[in-house]
């Protein structure tokens, strides 16, 4: 539920991330992406683990739409088992990433705040 009402950047566009009942029931799977409103709904009787791992495998689908790359639902299957194990089985790759961002982050207000005194 941390993740309801969140927003996730995906290349140049902003999903808001809908954690709902009956998804399921709905849409015949965990997770949808809704391009048109940019949406990304997760059922919510999942396991945390188990929402992330659909989490990840929405965001896979938006990238592929995004840049067309048309990937196969299998190979987006792959990808997301995968994927999300590599970061599970190596947390310092993960820690590393959120310095990196979070300097990243830094380094544009820097330079937003040094413009804006221009």
């Amino acid at each position: 539920d941390r993740l309801n009402g969140t927003a996730i950047k995906v290349g140049g566009t902003s999903y808001a991330i809908g954690i709902r009942n009956r998804v399921l029931e709905r849409f015949k799977v965990s997770g949808q992406t809704d391009f048109f409103n940019s949406a990304i709904l997760l059922e919510a009787n999942l396991t945390e683990g188990n929402t992330l791992v659909v989490l990840l495998h929405e965001i896979i689908e938006c990238i592929s739409r995004q840049y067309y790359l048309d990937l196969p639902h299998d190979l987006i299957n792959t990808f997301e088992t995968h994927l999300f194990d590599v970061l599970v089985d190596n947390p310092k790759l993960l820690q590393e990433l959120l310095i990196y961002a979070k300097k990243l982050d830094h380094d544009k207000s820097t330079k937003r705040s040094k413009a804006s005194k221009k």
